[in-house]
């Protein structure tokens, strides 16, 4: 949400002259099915839902991706905060002064390399010795590890074997 929050603000600075310009100003409305920037006012913030706010995110990766530096300095901001927040949780953990890997699922991290890209730097800067990759597994998984890591003689390297063949499986 906060891309698709931020995009559409950003363009908004541009149609008044308060940034440089950002094909965020064509891109949106037409997204949205409307001719001007100014008519997704009262469409992103009084009518829209969370969800079809967040689904703006990919028109701002787009126009990241194809050069826009409005729209990169909005990708970008949301890796780094991405990035500040799991350096947070680390830190709150008192697992700082381990290294480990942060796991990255979820929309605009598996779609959009330039968030996992600025989300990595910004961890590897707040807290060195860890990292972040793409998750193997979808968030289920770590609940399914969970579970069976409370059951009596579950063998975990079992579950993710398990996991990993039952993934094969389903058709995409």
């Amino acid at each position: 949400t906060t891309i698709g929050l931020k995009g559409p603000r950003e363009a908004l600075r541009a149609a008044d002259g308060r940034r440089m310009h950002t094909s965020l100003v064509e891109d949106l409305p037409a997204a949205l099915g409307v001719k001007s920037i100014e008519e997704i006012i009262p469409i992103v913030y009084s009518s829209m839902a969370r969800a079809e706010i967040a689904a703006l995110a990919p028109v701002v990766g787009q126009a990241a991706t194809g050069g826009d530096e409005v729209a990169s300095n909005v990708i970008l901001g949301a890796g780094r905060e991405l990035g500040l927040m799991a350096a947070a949780v680390i830190r709150r953990l008192g697992m700082d002064e381990y290294a480990g890997c942060v796991s990255a699922v979820g929309g605009v991290l598996e779609s959009n390399e330039m968030v996992l890209w600025a989300m990595r730097d910004r961890v590897e800067e707040l807290v060195p010795g860890w990292s972040v990759a793409r998750g193997k597994y979808p968030p289920v998984a770590g609940a399914i590890l969970i579970a069976a890591r409370t059951a009596n003689g579950a063998s975990i390297d079992k579950v993710i074997h398990n996991i990993g063949s039952g993934l094969q499986e389903v058709p995409s």
